[in-house]
């Protein structure tokens, strides 16, 4: 009787976007109500900066918020310019501060460099933050680089990454005095490893569109005297294809991850065809398409790594940008909840899918 009459009242679109759960549960539970969990995993189409602000507002509280934030301006229909993707930023982290429990913990990509407005907008956020009460701190020993491989030299092991720092560079923040610390994590042994030397890095990144000039990755191997044009069965040089964690506190040590998550769907994850083939479309969706054939769908392992560290099991997560579906896959292989936010709608609908994928594969 409560249900039909809470969802008579309601407009329908509110529903079709956030499910008629939550509906009811936003009925149910008024802003000055004692604070809840979220229970349930739920997709928002829209902006962050809208909802997230929506989200900070509300009474439902969450465990963490794991966020691969964009940061370049124009880059991204949501931040557009400089303003916008300060608005971005600051919505994520009132989220952070107003919908985070007490042990809860955001973890961003934060970025440095004359390319990006962000490292410099979370600063400007956290001075006039800082005597919030429940204000943020950084979890000690938490920020970490990601280099993503390009060649190893076959004759030493030496190694080319690329990382750029307004994208690759994450930090993890707590509520002041909470002592929330990251958990240990071990990588399985079945997942494959390339024995590295030398590591040497270049902070830019493969060109979006194809170039006749080489590319960073490419003078290298030139500088070594390898033709860079025989990029297929080269006895010099081949792709590596792994992730180079490297935290800040530990410069030259490195965590290494698999860069393409499709060598490991049937030796490592417990996942469907169909979980994965509804995670295969959003290959290029409406954004980069000439990055579409290399780069798409790489980065599961290194967010499911992120989720091990960073989260735990049981626990409710916002993913803000939720792109693809990496990060909420991610989440649901880790057992935890998410909660995406993701303004383009065919990439909503792809985070929809892979929910109701995963729960009819597990839940069935």
């Amino acid at each position: 009787m409560v249900l039909g009459v809470c969802l008579m009242e309601r407009q329908s679109s509110d529903i079709v976007e956030r499910g008629w759960l939550y509906v009811l549960i936003k009925e149910l539970v008024s802003d000055n109500s004692i604070n809840t969990l979220m229970t349930y995993s739920r997709t928002i189409c829209g902006d962050v900066r809208h909802e997230g602000r929506k989200i900070a507002n509300g009474s439902i509280r969450y465990h963490r918020i794991i966020s691969n934030t964009p940061c370049i301006p124009g880059r991204w229909p949501g931040v557009a310019n400089a303003d916008m993707l300060a608005q971005s930023i600051y919505a994520t982290m009132d989220m952070a501060v107003n919908a985070l429990t007490p042990n809860g913990t955001i973890t961003t990509n934060v970025g440095r460099g004359p390319a990006f407005h962000g490292q410099n907008e979370l600063k400007e956020w956290q001075a006039l933050n800082a005597d919030r009460v429940n204000g943020l701190e950084e979890v000690p020993n938490s920020a970490f680089r990601v280099w993503y491989g390009t060649w190893i030299d076959l004759h030493n092991n030496d190694v080319f990454v690329h990382g750029r720092p307004e994208n690759h560079h994450f930090k993890t923040f707590r509520r002041v005095g909470s002592g929330v610390t990251m958990n240990d994590y071990t990588l399985p042994d079945n997942i494959g490893h390339v024995e590295i030397n030398n590591v040497f890095k270049s902070p830019g990144c493969y060109p979006i569109d194809h170039s006749t000039d080489p590319d960073e990755g490419q003078k290298w191997l030139q500088e070594r005297g390898y033709n860079y044009r025989l990029e297929r069965d080269s006895e010099d040089f081949a792709k590596f294809k792994a992730v180079l964690i490297e935290f800040d506190h530990a410069p030259g040590t490195y965590i290494q991850l698999p860069l393409s998550q499709q060598n490991n769907f049937d030796d490592f994850w417990d996942i469907t065809p169909k979980v994965a083939e509804t995670l295969h479309k959003g290959k290029g969706c409406r954004h980069a398409m000439g990055r579409i054939e290399k780069y798409a769908n790489h980065d599961i392992w290194l967010y499911y790594w992120m989720m091990k560290v960073f989260a735990n099991p049981g626990e409710q997560i916002i993913i803000p940008f939720a792109a693809d579906g990496e990060l909420t896959l991610a989440a649901l292989m880790n057992g935890s909840t998410p909660t995406t936010i993701e303004m383009n709608e065919s990439r909503h609908n792809i985070n929809r899918d892979v929910i109701l994928e995963w729960n009819r594969s597990n839940y069935s």
